[in-house]
């Protein structure tokens, strides 16, 4: 029960939480363009996983705030469950399972994981996973051959987890010599579990390195500034109406606006640009660093939110 009321907290506050600067740049540079721009200049930052699988799911159920977390909902889901039966495998009397299983889930770290769009409880979930699959008594050769791809996947979608990782695989092979002869279990493990692994990282971490490039990113608003955005995002909609417009933001915010352009089918938007100090733009969403801008030409100011102006 605590876990599905754990749930429940997740899918309400990925419904009404408005959408981050990271989740609006996410979407904006890595869900939005077709996959072979997204493998033809491979991010680091870019969440390869969460990135294909929230690519289905707004496909299937269009742009919101909600399609775009599905897939960590549906992650963090798999990851209550994994850390129930973990809980269970290794606490047996059940109020000491129930007690690892609520360290686990209720962990600050964690919980911030599933609600959102950044796709850092994928690796976390696989890495549960496989350590749940390897602990199986007795353990069957395909238990090993799945947590093997699942530590594979996690190091390709994220490769700072490749010492996790590593430290599992001594797990693994520490279980499979308490199990078995030494000869017998390193070699288990290397038919098993290492190639497999390997694998599936070096196959998927070769074809994205190799387009690899850093991109610059500016700081990042604040809490505020975010649930802001989209009030003005939403009070532009209603303002501008169905005439064309062209919309300059401070760069902070340019993700965040373009975000709600799809989210709202403002077709009639222009993308939205990095502010500029001149007079082609019909309206401005800015920090208040960037206000200025607007002080440049004559300018009417037509709402604000936390700190955020919106002008014309």
């Amino acid at each position: 029960m605590l876990l599905a009321a754990l749930f429940a907290v997740h899918v309400y506050r990925a419904a009404a939480t408005p959408a981050t600067a990271d989740e609006a740049y996410s979407y904006d540079r890595y869900v939005r363009p077709p996959i072979r721009e997204v493998l033809a200049a491979y991010d680091p930052g870019n969440h390869l996983l969460y990135t294909l699988l929230a690519k289905r799911s707004i496909g299937l159920f269009r742009l919101s705030e909600f399609s775009l977390r599905l897939p960590g909902l549906l992650a963090g889901s798999l990851y209550l469950w994994a850390v129930w039966l973990f809980a269970r495998r290794i606490a047996r009397p059940p109020a000491l399972a129930l007690a690892v299983a609520a360290a686990l889930a209720l962990n600050p770290w964690s919980l911030d994981l599933y609600h959102t769009a950044w796709g850092y409880g994928l690796p976390v979930t696989l890495a549960l996973c496989a350590l749940d699959l390897m602990l199986a008594a007795p353990l069957p050769p395909r238990n090993l051959n799945l947590a093997a791809v699942c530590l594979g996947l996690a190091v390709a979608d994220r490769p700072r987890f490749l010492l996790p990782a590593a430290a599992l695989a001594a797990v693994c092979l520490v279980v499979l010599l308490r199990r078995g002869p030494p000869a017998a279990a390193f070699l288990i493990f290397a038919e098993r579990f290492l190639v497999p692994a390997v694998a599936t990282a070096f196959i998927i971490l070769v074809l994205l390195m190799s387009h690899a490039h850093s991109a610059v990113r500016p700081a990042p608003p604040t809490r505020a500034e975010e649930a802001g955005a989209r009030s003005l995002a939403q009070a532009l909609r209603a303002i501008a109406g169905a005439r064309p417009v062209r919309i300059a933001a401070s760069p902070s915010l340019e993700p965040l606006i373009n975000f709600y352009r799809a989210r709202y089918r403002m077709r009639n938007w222009e993308r939205v640009a990095v502010n500029a100090p001149d007079a082609s733009f019909d309206y401005y969403v800015l920090t208040s660093e960037d206000a200025a801008w607007a002080a440049q030409k004559p300018s009417i100011v037509l709402a604000r939110a936390a700190g955020l102006v919106l002008a014309r």
